[in-house]
């Protein structure tokens, strides 16, 4: 699937596992595959290296599964279900997907619409559903095009729960839904949760630069990276402890150029145009779908509404690199940098 938001603002600065003094599992074994339109490193430790293999085998697969259903604009389950939309108000989903649609709405009204599934149509209209492709757009879309949109991203949408299928309801024919925001996180919570139901205690999941963790000794620690937005390298390094995920959001590696000008790819929800109050946000936190959500949030915010927003989503280690490269952070996370 092409990318589920961004290529995101952190690395990691190293995939070994650095312990805190618990005793290394009998194998660890290191795998890369690509999907969600970015390279996946894994790093587990289990007590043979069959295991960790199947292990492994069990996520890519998993992970491919998510790759087709959960992009808004192929032709897995969500993009059948936004070609549905263009016609009709009422369609029924999986509850795999229901859940996850569901789990949207709520970090939506958590942003205050910062973060908004509803934005897949405004996306369109910049070009972002076709950004893979490499077809870039030779217009800029038009102010009634954009109201057109935005007014049916109004009108909103409802999911409930149903048996054997979920509802989705909407306001008005047209709108498309995008979980890009919180795709990513989605699938490392998913992914994390898989490993655990086949027996792995210690992971590392590298999706592009988000980060998973996986780990029972409160002792150990991973050290990740913190790239640089506007330049190549590591700008910084923070401490992540077990089962804790580092999200990112940032402006840099999905965008157009149209007549000199620099359109990226997060759209605010506000006014439908392309962000430019921030160039990247990093959030840490044991819900790794809140974190997605949180980062992508905050760039939309800017600095000047960072901490209301950090403290509204429920979010404690957090940072900002608004559009003058001026970083700002939580205390906590002040306290996890390197």
């Amino acid at each position: 699937m092409p990318d589920l938001d961004r290529r995101n603002v952190v690395t990691a600065l190293a995939l070994g596992m650095a312990s805190g003094g618990c005793r290394p599992a009998a194998q660890s074994v290191s795998r890369q595959f690509f999907t969600f339109a970015t390279q996946i490193n894994v790093r587990i430790d289990a007590p043979t290296g069959a295991a960790a293999h199947a292990a492994i085998d069990a996520l890519q697969a998993d992970f491919a599964i998510i790759n087709r259903d959960w992009y808004a604009f192929g032709d897995g389950e969500l993009g059948q279900l936004n070609r549905t939309l263009q016609g009709t108000t009422r369609a029924t989903v999986s509850p795999a997907l229901g859940k996850l649609l569901a789990q949207a709405l709520v970090l939506r009204d958590a942003s205050s619409g910062l973060f908004d599934p509803g934005i897949g149509q405004v996306s369109a209209l910049w070009g972002f559903d076709r950004f893979d492709a490499g077809d870039a757009p030779t217009t800029m879309p038009t102010a009634s095009a954009l109201a057109r949109a935005i007014a049916i991203r109004d009108a909103g949408f409802t999911v409930t729960p149903a048996d054997p299928d979920w509802v989705i309801e909407t306001g008005r024919p047209g709108l498309v839904i995008d979980v890009g925001g919180i795709a990513k996180g989605s699938a490392l919570q998913r992914g994390a949760s898989l490993l655990q139901r086949l027996g792995v205690e210690r992971a590392l999941l590298d999706a592009g630069g988000d980060i998973m963790t996986l780990g029972r000794n409160s002792g150990s620690r991973f050290r990740i990276g913190l790239r640089d937005p506007r330049a190549t390298g590591v700008s910084a390094a923070v401490t992540v402890l077990p089962g804790e995920a580092v999200m990112s959001s940032g402006d840099y590696a999905r965008y157009w150029v149209l007549d000199g000008n620099r359109y990226q790819h997060i759209i605010d929800p506000r006014d439908g145009s392309p962000v430019v109050a921030a160039q990247a946000s990093t959030v840490i936190h044991r819900d790794p779908t809140l974190a997605d959500a949180a980062a992508t949030a905050l760039i939309v915010a800017g600095s000047a509404d960072f901490l209301p927003v950090c403290d509204a989503m429920g979010v404690d280690k957090a940072l900002l690199i608004d559009n003058l490269g001026i970083m700002s952070t939580t205390p906590a996370m002040h306290e996890r940098l390197l």
